[in-house]
């Protein structure tokens, strides 16, 4: 039962993610809002130098091609990135969602082991949410329609 609120919870995480991205070009997730804070490219980044956190709770593999890219650009407390330092928001993405089917997929199918790792994951999920849930609100700072109504 544990695995499976977990995996839910991360394919609607991504699901969201997706949408929230789509037409977003990568100038546009390079944008920080006017108040300051973290642009869209910045928080997906962030998502995947969590990832290897993730697959280390879970057992797995925690190898992501170019990690110590991603923790330099995106690792908790960097600065925001820009156009010109920043991967592209595509790849990122693309990056983030072939890593998250592994990761749901071996929810599905095995057992997490030992009540730290769980509570690593449940807070690993948790953080997840909530950058969606600002990936969300920057698409609005963008002048972009919601996609979840």
């Amino acid at each position: 039962m544990k695995n499976f609120v977990l995996a839910t919870q991360l394919k609607y995480v991504k699901q969201t993610i997706n949408m929230n991205l789509a037409g977003i070009s990568n100038d546009e997730s390079c944008i920080s809002p006017p108040s300051g804070g973290s642009s869209m490219n910045w928080i997906m980044g962030h998502l995947i130098t969590q990832t290897v956190n993730i697959c280390k709770a879970l057992g797995m593999d925690s190898s992501v091609s170019s990690i110590e890219k991603y923790e330099e650009l995106y690792g908790r407390g960097k600065p925001n990135v820009n156009s010109g330092n920043a991967i592209d928001i595509k790849d990122i993405l693309e990056l983030y969602n072939s890593t998250h089917d592994n990761i749901i997929k071996h929810l599905e199918e095995n057992d997490i082991e030992g009540e730290e790792n769980l509570q690593t994951l449940t807070v690993l999920t948790f953080h997840e949410t909530y950058h969606d849930g600002q990936i969300g609100t920057l698409r609005r700072v963008l002048g972009k329609d919601s996609v979840i109504k």
